[in-house]
């Protein structure tokens, strides 16, 4: 698998959804460590099992996000995202994936 940087401009089109998804792993990781920094807490006090009341977790069970951080990730998320993806210059939405700046 490339590196997000190893992708040239030309080859954003074709490679959308790969380079998408390697954004979107650089913006979350992006955005855990500036929670563990901002709120001085380790990533696992963000965190809670994914499960309904009366079911047991185990090793396999998914986490969310507790209430009281998912905004927070939210907006750090978005952030990041935008600012990678803008170095880059990727755009999702557009067909070639190439960022139009406006001037």
């Amino acid at each position: 698998m490339k590196d997000l940087n190893d992708y040239k401009p030309e080859e954003f089109g074709v490679n959308k959804d790969e380079i998408n998804s390697l954004i979107m792993e650089q913006a979350s990781d992006c955005a855990i460590e500036k929670m563990v920094k901002a709120n001085g807490l380790p990533f696992e006090a963000f965190v809670e099992p994914d499960i309904e009341e009366g079911e047991e977790a185990d090793d396999a069970t998914p986490t969310r996000y507790k209430e009281e951080y998912q905004e927070q990730y939210n907006q750090l998320y978005d952030e990041e995202y935008d600012r990678i993806a803008a170095e880059l210059g990727f755009d999702f939405c557009k067909e070639d994936g190439i960022l139009i700046l406006e001037s």
